[in-house]
């Protein structure tokens, strides 16, 4: 975190986002709104983990992480695009599922979540409805996920699509 902190300083965001606090992360600081969250995820993040980890070869572990999440961050960056277009949203369903095949290879003894089986309809719910409002809140996944919680997968993932 000192690191991100510290890329923190010399970043200049664009004018329209407001700034992440310098000392997420800190018991003093408390919890992060999710707009705080989004800023360290797609900006902060990503500036310090390419800053240290972009030159290593692709078969250190730490260049594989970097490259898997940097999937996930263009994942949701397209999945938050004000507009669409049928090639935004072809490159989204390539980015969440590279992400998720990255996922599943790097943390081999980690559980896919529903909100990962959620992700790879995303696609399809920009296909039908656009760049919605209503679908890029959590409240509009949140009702979803006891539905999925309640689905008894046995531990089978990939089984029961």
């Amino acid at each position: 975190m000192t690191q991100t902190w510290s890329d923190m300083e010399e970043t200049q965001v664009p004018s329209w986002t407001s700034k992440a606090p310098p000392n997420w992360g800190t018991t003093k600081r408390g919890k992060l709104s999710s707009g705080e969250w989004h800023l360290i995820s797609l900006i902060h993040l990503p500036v310090t983990l390419i800053r240290l980890w972009g030159h290593l070869g692709e078969n250190d572990r730490r260049r594989q992480l970097l490259d898997n999440y940097m999937e996930l961050v263009k994942a949701i960056t397209l999945a938050n695009l004000h507009t669409i277009s049928p090639a935004h949203i072809l490159q989204y369903d390539d980015a969440i599922s590279s992400y998720l095949q990255g996922y599943k290879q790097l943390y081999k003894d980690a559980k896919i979540n529903p909100i990962h089986h959620l992700a790879m309809h995303h696609g399809d719910e920009m296909r039908s409805f656009g760049p919605s409002p209503a679908t890029k809140n959590g409240g509009y996944y949140e009702r979803h996920i006891h539905q999925l919680q309640e689905i008894n997968s046995n531990k089978k993932f990939g089984e029961l699509e």
